[in-house]
């Protein structure tokens, strides 16, 4: 965790926008459900780089997100929160398996790294979830039903795709370093 190379801040604004058009673009909604592989950007990065790197890129990404699908309000700060915070809590999971386990790539250790996965999915439905409460008292269209009615599914989904991305990260983060990255 060092400073940020100019090679290693474009890598993230790329990643932002690799972000970004795989929320707005390649994501599945079904009412307040959401399938989507979007933090598989930031994932890598933390994985690759660390938690500077996948914060900047996980904020930049969903601020303009944020930004293009409902414009700046009082709690667009508050929706960065749940992809910053899942590449952070990767980013430090994956320095604490390579410390602790002595293993050079955290799905060396593949119980620990899908466990990781699965946490970072479970925190960040819980952050969305909170979020999508206060956002609804905050402008007045809170539902019981909107807010809690789909939180289970909204977790297994959550943990199935933290499940396949523990799949697609190796292979992905492999060819980066063979290419430089």
């Amino acid at each position: 965790m060092g400073k940020m190379t100019t090679k290693r801040l474009c890598l993230v604004a790329v990643f932002a926008a690799l972000y970004f058009v795989l929320t707005m673009y390649l994501t599945i909604r079904i009412g307040n459900i959401t399938i989507t592989l979007a933090s598989l950007p930031i994932l890598i990065l933390a994985v690759l780089y660390g938690p500077l790197e996948s914060t900047v890129a996980a904020a930049l990404g969903e601020f303009i997100h944020q930004l293009l699908s409902w414009g700046l309000t009082l709690t667009t700060p508050l929706w960065l929160l749940p992809p910053v915070v899942r590449g952070l809590i990767v980013a430090f999971g994956c320095m604490l398996i390579r410390r602790r386990c002595k293993v050079k790539e955290p799905w060396e250790q593949p119980a620990a790294f899908f466990a990781l996965l699965v946490a970072a999915a479970v925190v960040t439905t819980l952050a969305n979830t909170g979020i999508t409460w206060l956002d609804s008292v905050i402008f007045g269209y809170y539902s019981k039903a909107y807010v809690f009615g789909d939180f289970v599914i909204r977790l297994f989904t959550g943990i199935g795709t933290a499940v396949v991305l523990g799949f697609v990260i190796p292979p992905v983060v492999k060819a980066l370093k063979r290419a430089g990255m």
